[in-house]
C-alpha cells in the first residue's frame, strides 16, 4: 500500500490507486525489447501492440475516473487551457500518474 497522502482509487480501474497501478508502466519493456532485438520477426508487429494497448486502456480509464471525480479539483472541471490549471492537476498524485503514463 502507498504512503502517499490523498491517493484515492480510480473508480473505473477496479478501485486500484496510482501506486498500485505504477508497476504496469513496465509492461512496455517487452515491446522495446522486441523492437531492439527482433525487429524483423514476423510476430513482432503484433506482439508490440500489447503494451501500448494496455497503457491506452489504463490512461483512458484513469483519466475518465479522475475527471468524473467530484472531489477532485474542488469540484471544478479540470482546466487544461491554462498553465495554472495543468499545475493544479499535477499537484494530485493521481494526476501525476495519468500524466506520466500518457
Amino acid at each position: 500500500m502507498s504512503t502517499i497522502e490523498g491517493l484515492k482509487p480510480y473508480a473505473l480501474l477496479g478501485g486500484y490507486n496510482a501506486a498500485e497501478l505504477w508497476p504496469t508502466i513496465n509492461l512496455i519493456l517487452p515491446t522495446w525489447f522486441l523492437i531492439a532485438v527482433a525487429p524483423r520477426w514476423k510476430y513482432t508487429p503484433t506482439l508490440t501492440l500489447i503494451g501500448p494497448i494496455i497503457h491506452a486502456l489504463i490512461y483512458t480509464l484513469s483519466t475518465i475516473s479522475l475527471m468524473s471525480d467530484p472531489e477532485h479539483n474542488d469540484g471544478d472541471a479540470p482546466d487544461f487551457s491554462t498553465f495554472e490549471g495543468v499545475v493544479n492537476l499535477f499537484k494530485d498524485p493521481n494526476g501525476v500518474f495519468v500524466g506520466w503514463i500518457h
